[in-house]
């Protein structure tokens, strides 16, 4: 049959629009797109799908997309899959996201993508997932990006992942996070890695951990350092952890403190350790307190130094007491002086014991 501008398509039975020709379905005009049923988009061969114009494309409505074929939907051009109305693009089922192709895919305008339903989104395939653009991220919503299927969220692209933005990234569930890849975890600006909730720092997988970089450790907030698992502090190179900040190692928890490797309380700085509290002080461990430097013993304040314990005190080695000043050394109470062993009290400078009080300096040599 054929049509002229003024055919009235309710008049056409699906066996009208099947012997539609290519022509007729070309010339078919947006008024006549528009009245098309759902029962007659749903009889469209493939090839009348893949001849329909970008503005007849346009008028269907959702449930007409949701209609057509799989066979047909595949014959679509990417500019036809541009020209789909973001109504329309909601009756998209779940088939039809799964068959799109990477042309396709791509062709999705931002508004499009910001248009699909969460559904719609947790049926994207782990094949399409890479087609993902930065752009396209970019337009999803809260609620759209939580519906990312975690083998999904594994599939995009580095910088996709951190064009989902600072609100969404903070949005993802704690196994959106733990699926996320090395290099995507590596590809997070410091801003993004600022905003991750505690629960997401906690569900960090330990190589997620080790494959922060200085500069993200650098960007955590107190909060987030104090949330680090001990299994994923304990992966961190010195370098690493030179990223702390001074307030960052003032909030870490007696575990943490204690958890640190000998290399990594070995690489801390004058600055972090000045930093610790005398709880956390008392929480090194003295496998960890002999690797310290002069510079690192002195760093600690005369408060710290006075309330190393009695174990502590008794683990420095002859060298490490020798080298401490003698403000610290000052600071020490009775009970810790007479903690020093007899190799400990023999490296004593004059200076030091100079620096006791009468008092202590008697505790010493009854001691001694």
């Amino acid at each position: 049959m054929s049509l002229t501008t003024a055919t009235n398509m309710t008049s056409l039975t699906t066996t009208d629009i099947t012997a539609l020709s290519v022509a007729d379905i070309m010339a078919l005009t947006t008024t006549q797109a528009a009245a098309l049923s759902a029962a007659q988009v749903q009889v469209l061969s493939s090839i009348q799908v893949g001849n329909l114009s970008t503005d007849s494309i346009a008028q269907l409505a959702s449930d007409r997309v949701a209609v057509l074929t799989t066979d047909a939907f595949q014959y679509l051009e990417a500019a036809q899959i541009t020209a789909i109305s973001t109504s329309g693009i909601k009756g998209l089922t779940s088939t039809e996201i799964q068959t799109l192709n990477r042309s396709q895919f791509l062709a999705l305008s931002t508004n499009q993508i910001a248009a699909l339903l969460t559904s719609q989104i947790a049926a994207i395939s782990t094949t399409q997932a890479p087609y993902l653009t930065q752009s396209q991220a970019a337009a999803l919503s809260t609620a759209q990006a939580v519906a990312i299927e975690t083998v999904d969220l594994a599939r995009l692209a580095d910088a996709t992942v951190e064009a989902l933005g600072t609100t969404n990234i903070k949005a993802l569930t704690t196994a959106q996070i733990a699926s996320l890849t090395d290099r995507q975890i590596q590809a997070l600006s410091t801003a993004s890695v600022a905003v991750l909730t505690t629960a997401q720092v906690v569900g960090l997988q330990t190589n997620q951990a080790a494959a922060l970089s200085t500069a993200q450790i650098a960007a955590l907030t107190t909060a987030q350092a104090a949330a680090i698992e001990t299994t994923d502090l304990v992966v961190l190179t010195s370098t690493q952890l030179a990223g702390l900040t001074t307030a960052n190692v003032a909030v870490l928890t007696t575990a943490q403190i204690a958890a640190l490797t000998t290399a990594q309380a070995k690489g801390l700085s004058t600055s972090q350790v000045a930093a610790l509290t005398t709880v956390q002080t008392q929480a090194i461990t003295t496998a960890d307190l002999v690797q310290l430097s002069i510079s690192q013993i002195n760093a600690l304040s005369t408060t710290n130094a006075a309330v190393l314990t009695t174990s502590q005190i008794a683990s420095l080695t002859t060298v490490q007491v020798d080298g401490l000043s003698t403000a610290n050394f000052a600071a020490l109470g009775t009970d810790r002086l007479q903690a020093l062993t007899t190799q400990q009290a023999a490296v004593l400078t004059s200076s030091q014991t100079a620096a006791l009080t009468t008092a202590k300096a008697v505790i010493l040599e009854t001691a001694d």
